[in-house]
């Protein structure tokens, strides 16, 4: 009896692993996305009634490649990819203070715009028939361009400006998961979300500073940026 259970567990992680061997080897494909900028200033002194927009369009494309073992009960893997796109997270921050014919207008502008996305990640999973269902973490990096505008208009003096900007190749954490399905021929389409958390910059911003009476002056400050990124991309890759 135990000879047979014996036996027959050994079939049943042949047959599993042999369903699973369908998933071992390597893979190139494609992908589109889209993407959320969720990068941030932090610790600004600024007025407040806080707008929030995305300036540009938040889609983005690239491409992958990857290796995955089938192994009894579960797929794991490795890929890296790199995706196309520059989305960029606008904040306005203003307010008027006064009345004619003495009036102030503060306005503050930060932008940061995250571009070109290279990510090195592994993958785990467990496989339903031709469907698989992973989770994915590794590490990401991109580079960043950031700016900042402060400007404040008075009717009786005039106004005041200082614009600054940076840029910084900025590296972090990626994590999520997704499901995808096995189709013959070799293709299988994919769906999964993402997480990218780079790490905090104190960030050189250099630019101008501007005054009616002063004149124009060089600026050199370091300001604190939290860049963040979601996305949730879909695709096809060829195995062989």
């Amino acid at each position: 009896m135990r000879l047979l259970l014996f036996a027959a567990a050994i079939a049943l992680a042949a047959g599993v692993s042999s369903v699973q061997a369908g998933w071992t080897g390597c893979h190139v494909g494609v992908n589109l996305g889209y993407g959320d900028n969720g990068s941030k200033f932090a610790n600004l002194t600024a007025p407040a009634n806080l707008l929030g927009v995305d300036a540009k369009s938040p889609t983005a494309a690239g491409g992958q490649v990857g290796c995955d073992l089938g192994v009894p009960f579960f797929v794991i893997g490795l890929g890296a990819s790199y995706d196309f796109l520059e989305p960029t997270k606008a904040n306005v921050r203003s307010d008027h203070i006064g009345a004619f014919p003495v009036t102030v207008d503060r306005t503050l502008t930060t932008r940061t715009a995250i571009n070109n996305i290279a990510a090195v990640t592994g993958r785990a999973g467990f496989d339903v028939g031709p469907l698989l269902i992973y989770a994915r973490a590794g590490a990401a990096m991109a580079p960043a361009r950031m700016h900042y505008n402060y400007t404040i208009a008075t009717s009786m003096a005039g106004t005041t400006t200082t614009d600054l900007s940076a840029s910084k190749s900025v590296r972090g954490l990626v994590y999520g998961g997704g499901v995808e399905l096995r189709l013959p021929q070799s293709v299988s389409l994919h769906a999964e979300y993402l997480r990218y958390d780079f790490d905090a910059c104190n960030c050189l911003f250099s630019g101008v500073y501007k005054h009616p009476l002063m004149g124009t002056m060089q600026v050199n400050t370091k300001l604190k940026i939290e860049p963040k990124f979601s996305m949730l991309r879909a695709g096809i890759a060829y195995h062989f």
